[in-house]
């Protein structure tokens, strides 16, 4: 069962910014920005990407600082990178395109931790 108060709507062709566009009256529109499987929409494409890689980013150094003062094998930190890390960032990374120097950022938290 759908679930009509939760839904939010994003129109994002050449008919965006018009205020009246035959949707049904229990949707809500959103004009800026959607989240969905917890990835950020938004009509402007470049923010929508940053948008998104900060907040992966942010994710990734805080599960680091969660295990980083654990005592681990080079073995087991890389289990963590495995298994916690890179899912974190494969979703996003499939659904956009890799900002530039996004990817030196991350390598560079996973060389603190390691």
């Amino acid at each position: 069962m759908i679930k009509r108060s939760k839904i939010k709507a994003l129109w994002i062709g050449s008919l965006r910014l018009q205020k009246r566009i035959g949707i049904n009256n229990n949707i809500r529109r959103s004009f800026c920005k959607v989240n969905t499987l917890g990835v950020w929409f938004l009509t402007i494409k470049e923010e929508s990407v940053m948008l998104n890689f900060q907040e992966m980013k942010e994710k990734i150094s805080k599960i680091i600082e969660n295990w980083q003062f654990r005592r681990f094998t080079l073995l087991g930190k890389i289990t963590v990178i495995k298994s916690l890390l890179s899912s974190q960032l494969v979703y996003v990374l499939s659904t956009f395109p890799t900002p530039s120097g996004y990817l030196n950022e991350i390598n560079s938290l996973l060389y603190k931790f390691l």
